[in-house]
């Protein structure tokens, strides 16, 4: 009789060891998976990152390197480029502005911007 249960705690012993060791082996390859997914998943967030949006940042790099050279070659005025506001503050009166545009509206823009420019410029004068 003491075999028999010395034999049945024996056995229900080794289910127990047994089921522990599985557990903590599921849980160790649960571990594995989740830090390969994650793995994966960062590597796949950085081909997006080349492959989609590395070609507008390049461009915009060089677009605003560049802008003169770009707007000459899209054929675009100084006005067009930069906007009305941006090319009175300050391009206007200085070295970089053009004197001659590249349509009929972009010569009127910059005749009338030149015209608010002295007007504003006389007014300062004059205050002062």
């Amino acid at each position: 009789m003491d075999l028999k249960i010395l034999t049945a705690s024996g056995i229900l012993s080794m289910y127990c060891v047994e089921a522990i060791f599985i557990f903590l082996h599921n849980e160790i390859v649960e571990l594995f998976e989740m830090v390969g997914m994650w793995f994966f998943i960062n590597l796949a967030f950085i081909a997006v990152e080349i492959c989609i949006e590395f070609p507008y940042q390049v461009q915009g790099y060089y677009k605003r390197k560049y802008a003169e050279e770009y707007r000459q070659w899209e054929g675009k005025s100084q006005i067009e480029w930069y906007g009305e506001k941006y090319f009175n503050k300050h391009i206007l009166g200085t070295s970089k502005e053009e004197k001659t545009g590249n349509s009929d509206l972009a010569n009127v823009q910059i005749i009338g911007s030149e015209k608010i420019h002295k007007a504003v410029l006389s007014g300062q004068r004059k205050k002062m």
